[in-house]
């Protein structure tokens, strides 16, 4: 056994006969407990201390679990910045990759590529530069492969990191008008996933996140049937591994194209324009709600609100 965290609370949670799903409940969620066992992701040494409490034991029974000051300042760096740039506060984010730049573990290896990922982000985000955004992602993808290309995207063992960056690839393509291209993009990454030895949870989630961009992009070429069943493929899967947090993307998708198919599908459509709206609620989303239901109004004339 590799003496890694992630490593060590794998082998003490399958010691104790714990799922994923209860070891992660309360503390964090169980993908990113499947990101932190299988060596994608690191973890702060508070939430290290809270998994371990949890197995049984304690760090200080293990040395290996004690994070040095530099590896703890790291990895809680990173997960602010993920933070940061998840609710769209872009002046912290700058202030945390200046910081990060200073640091000599941000220069090589994964937090490097994590460094870039976040860049380019925050490049499109702010500036909508798609020549600089793309520069970052290239850098990034030679974390990868040293030559990097996408024709050889199915050929090649990706992390859950490295698929953050490719659909971002393929989402500058669509910000290019160039649907076809990303399209394609995400097509290979799913060839690339069929055979990857990644943890089965995490693998899912990544299948779904693809599955509904390409969604994305298949409706807005106005290829509907095809964009409803990807949403169909997506749903199950989501179903099928509780990975709820995309449903409700996927069900405005899918009534989407239901509506443009068959104007007989607008109660089916409606159906899952309420369901949609009432989880974003649930999830405390009340601004995304409201939106929601602003902007099918507003595009389809159909009010879904009994």
């Amino acid at each position: 056994m590799e003496n890694t965290p992630g490593s060590i609370i794998k082998h003490l949670r399958l010691q104790k006969n714990i799922s994923q799903e209860e070891l992660a409940e309360g503390i964090i969620d169980r993908a990113h407990l499947a990101h932190i066992e299988n060596g994608r992701w690191g973890l702060s040494q508070e939430t290290l201390d809270a998994l371990v409490r949890r197995l049984g034991y304690a760090t200080c029974d293990f040395p290996n679990l004690v994070l040095t000051y530099v590896e703890q300042k790291i990895l809680t760096m990173r997960e602010k910045l993920g933070d940061c740039l998840g609710i769209h506060d872009y002046e912290a984010a700058t202030s945390l990759i200046s910081e990060m730049e200073t640091i000599p573990e941000f220069r090589d290896g994964l937090h490097k590529q994590f460094l870039l990922k976040s860049k380019a982000a925050l490049c499109l985000g702010t500036e909508g530069n798609i020549s600089l955004t793309r520069t970052y992602l290239n850098e990034a993808a030679r974390t990868i492969s040293p030559d990097f290309k996408e024709r050889s995207i199915p050929g090649y063992f990706l992390t859950g990191e490295d698929v953050e960056v490719i659909t971002m690839m393929a989402e500058l393509y669509s910000l290019e008008d160039l649907l076809d291209k990303a399209v394609a993009l995400l097509d290979m990454l799913l060839q690339s996933l069929d055979k990857s030895a990644m943890d089965a949870y995490l693998k899912a989630q990544c299948i779904i996140i693809i599955l509904l961009n390409k969604a994305l992009y298949l409706e807005r070429q106005k290829k509907y049937r095809k964009a409803l069943d990807t949403c169909n493929i997506a749903i199950s899967a989501s179903q099928t591994n509780r990975i709820y947090g995309y449903i409700p993307q996927l069900m405005v998708s899918k009534a989407c194209c239901l509506c443009v198919i068959n104007k007989s599908n607008e109660e089916e459509a409606k159906y899952l324009f309420r369901q949609a709206y009432y989880t974003k609620l649930a999830f405390g989303l009340n601004v995304q709600a409201d939106k929601l239901k602003e902007d099918i109004l507003s595009e389809y004339k159909i009010d879904f609100i009994v």
